[in-house]
């Protein structure tokens, strides 16, 4: 951990383990953003603010449904950066040459008295 973010462990951590989605895992490697690996998947909270990590992670609370409504393997990170317009950011899907070689998964057979 860098040497100015020592300072500001204590409220961080108190704060994210009082969160009521999971955190397994705190990346501040980065200074200008702050990652977690939740039970959501990843979620980027940009540069460390402790009167808006409140915020951040109610907005997370409140995408608890999100694998519901969104396949969780397609989810690249969560984007937590303004907590009251939380962005998805989801992978990009092959480009359309990978998916012209992929073979097909289990091909419908052609009847054969066409």
């Amino acid at each position: 951990m860098q040497e100015q973010y020592r300072a500001q462990w204590a409220s961080l951590y108190q704060l994210i383990s009082q969160s009521p989605v999971k955190v397994s895992e705190i990346n501040w490697r980065e200074p200008g953003n702050l990652i977690l690996q939740t039970e959501l998947g990843k979620v980027h909270l940009g540069s460390y603010q402790a009167s808006r990590l409140a915020a951040q992670l109610q907005a997370l609370d409140q995408m608890r449904k999100l694998p519901e409504q969104v396949d969780a393997s397609q989810i690249e990170y969560i984007d937590l950066n303004q907590p009251k317009a939380p962005q998805v950011k989801m992978f990009a899907p092959p480009p359309l040459e990978k998916l012209a070689e992929e073979p097909l998964q289990n091909p419908e057979p052609v009847p054969s008295d066409l």
